[in-house]
């Protein structure tokens, strides 16, 4: 029977290291995780800066990519024009949503530095890049 009591003690003692452990590491994310978190904030992918590029960035990738964007206002006219370099979705068009101030622009391939992007696609809201998406698997 005297083993018990010190077994007891032996699983008190490991519990209170834990629990010190727990409050180190809690202590750790709350106080200093913050600050390097903060200094790796993300803007946007490559050019496209959320909440500062605009829909005037069109013209320029129509340059850069040397094609005219064609423009969806229907959803037939985007299964169309899904061939297409470059494609701005208006309205019924639209798959995330049907609003008048939401405009989606789809680039069908563009190069960020040396990664490879297929069908990127920027929502813009008021005409203010709200959301940039890349479907799963396009990365090359």
């Amino acid at each position: 029977m005297e083993r018990s009591p010190k077994r007891f003690n032996e699983v008190v003692a490991m519990n209170e290291l834990r629990l010190l452990c727990s409050l180190f590491l809690f202590v750790f994310l709350v106080f200093a995780c913050p600050k390097y978190a903060s200094s790796a904030e993300i803007e946007g992918l490559g050019p496209f800066k959320l909440a500062k590029t605009t829909i005037s960035i069109m013209k320029q990738l129509e340059k850069e990519l040397k094609t005219k964007c064609t423009i969806a206002t229907t959803f037939e006219q985007q299964v169309q024009s899904y061939n297409k370099k470059l494609v701005l979705s208006l309205g019924a068009a639209l798959v995330v949503s049907q609003c008048s101030n939401v405009k989606e622009l789809t680039i069908r391939e563009y190069y960020i530095g040396e990664f490879k992007v297929d069908s990127l696609s920027l929502t813009f809201l008021n005409d203010i890049l709200f959301s940039t998406a890349i479907p799963k698997g396009v990365w090359n």
